[in-house]
């Protein structure tokens, strides 16, 4: 009788055991809605493959895409892409094309957001980053992580390359704002002529203007002299003209490497303002300037540089005098 007695009780415990474990992995399971009290079955995500992705806004097209997977949630609004390569529109209709590994659409704001690879290009620009967020509703496009630019002057052909930790741009103004170790070069569509690098904290571009605006920690560079600053512009018309090519501000530093017959010689100069005249191989120094020239130190109002050059002009005051 106690033999049987155990038994029946082990049999009853298994099966409670059994009971419970098929109710808790029913309830758990992704294919019940728990919040339902009816139980049914629901399903809040679609998955394609080989997807033609659309989406408008008063009959106008705001994105297009292609993708080799598609999953739309329909209880978070996101829309999940692999491999996307579309067109996004500005709101003049024009379009941005962009590609990427992975990508990410929220239909109620307007995000379409892009991650791993991203390449995107707009009329004589293009870029490459880690990640983009793109609203589709504002004139706005911000990357983050590895941000490389190239922008292609419609007025002279200059090529204008930037790399950045993360930026931000307005396509319909033609502006950029570059943030966290921003370097780049200046390519002249002239092979002959020496491209400028440089280097700042933060960069602003202005494609309509022609103007490249840098702040803090700034270096600039073109044979043969390398100058830093605080401040700096370069005004990407004025390369061939009698006009102010470059200009640095605020505590300026300069190094130029003098080459004359077989000798050279570092000359350095100290100046709170510098304005470089490309076209004539000037460089212009004010405010307290100084330059220590070999074994000479020389002091000015406005002191003029040339290239390659060891005759220095020097306007103190009242007198102009030419150094040799």
């Amino acid at each position: 009788m106690k033999q049987i007695l155990v038994v029946t009780f082990f049999i009853g415990v298994w099966g409670t055991v059994t009971l419970l474990s098929f109710l808790g992995e029913s309830w758990d399971s992704p294919n019940f809605n728990t919040g339902s009290d009816s139980g049914t079955r629901v399903t809040d995500e679609s998955f394609f493959k080989g997807v033609d992705y659309y989406v408008l806004k008063e009959n106008k097209p705001q994105m297009k895409l292609n993708a080799s997977e598609v999953t739309i949630n329909s209880t978070t609004g996101f829309t999940f892409f692999f491999d996307p390569v579309g067109e996004a529109y500005t709101e003049e209709g024009e379009p941005i094309n962009y590609k990427s590994l992975k990508g990410i659409y929220h239909q109620e704001r307007g995000n379409l957001i892009l991650n791993d690879q991203v390449e995107v290009s707009l009329r004589q620009s293009s870029l490459k980053s880690d990640k983009m967020i793109y609203n589709l509703g504002q004139d706005k496009l911000e990357t983050i992580g590895n941000v490389k630019t190239k922008s292609i002057s419609e007025k002279n052909g200059d090529k204008i390359f930037i790399e950045s930790e993360r930026a931000i741009s307005w396509p319909k103004k033609r502006e950029s704002r570059y943030m966290g170790q921003v370097n780049g070069k200046i390519e002249r569509k002239r092979a002959y002529e020496a491209p400028v690098f440089f280097e700042s904290d933060k960069l602003y571009l202005n494609m309509n203007e022609m103007m490249v605006s840098l702040n803090d920690a700034v270096t600039l560079k073109k044979q043969p002299f390398k100058a830093t600053s605080h401040r700096g512009e370069i005004y990407l018309e004025n390369y061939n003209k009698k006009l102010k090519y470059f200009v640095l501000n605020d505590d300026v530093k300069l190094e130029e490497k003098v080459v004359l017959g077989g000798s050279s010689y570092v000359r350095k100069a100290y100046a709170e303002r510098l304005e470089g005249v490309t076209a004539e191989d000037k460089i212009i120094l004010t405010g307290f300037p100084k330059v220590y020239q070999q074994s000479d130190v020389i002091k000015g109002n406005r002191i003029i540089l040339r290239e390659n050059n060891e005759v220095v002009e020097v306007d103190d005051a009242n007198t102009n005098i030419i150094l040799r």
